[in-house]
């Protein structure tokens, strides 16, 4: 099943037209996906100065610029460079938050009324395990389930990708989380 709207390689060719209708569509196309993968992966060192979206709207910004230049070789490919561009910006931001000096203590103690380490650990343990079982995967699941729950693509998507039919990538999908919930119900 194909995307009415169109697929991505359309839109560029609309974009640099400078139909900006297909800005918009673009960007609400990818604008969810990229904060999605930016979400949490930016240390706390590091988020004073910009949060999750301070990055993806640099990103979008920077890649809009390029839009250009930009050849898109498979349908996944415009993700892929969203991406690779966040991650630029977050080691900028890391590398900037070191430089920055530490603050003073605060001289007296407050509390703080929101959840404790200790409220967060069962969720962060789970994580963990997920991530675990996620390493003993071969590198096609691991693949396929990123794209899917981590990019959040569609099936036709990720078929563009894979070089399947959509169908075949919908079944590669269930088989990978089949294995990971194996592992996982192995430990």
């Amino acid at each position: 099943m194909t995307d009415p709207r169109g697929r991505t390689q359309e839109l560029f060719v609309r974009v640099r037209a400078g139909d900006a209708a297909a800005v918009e569509e673009l960007l609400r196309r990818y604008r969810p996906r990229l904060a999605n993968w930016v979400h949490g992966r930016l240390p706390a060192a590091a988020r004073g100065a910009q949060d999750t979206q301070d990055i993806v709207q640099s990103s979008l910004v920077r890649s809009l610029r390029h839009l250009a230049t930009f050849e898109p070789r498979h349908e996944g490919a415009f993700i892929a460079y969203l991406i690779r561009t966040a991650h630029r910006l977050m080691r900028d931001a890391v590398r900037d938050a070191k430089r920055r000096p530490i603050g003073e203590p605060l001289e007296e103690q407050l509390p703080d009324p929101g959840p404790t380490p200790a409220d967060h650990y069962p969720a962060w343990r789970q994580a963990e395990r997920v991530q675990a079982a996620m390493q003993q995967l071969s590198a096609k699941d691991r693949k396929v389930i990123e794209l899917r729950f981590a990019f959040e693509l569609s099936y036709d998507e990720m078929a563009a990708i894979l070089g399947a039919t959509p169908n075949a990538a919908r079944m590669q999908v269930e088989r990978a989380i089949g294995k990971l919930a194996v592992t996982l119900g192995a430990r």
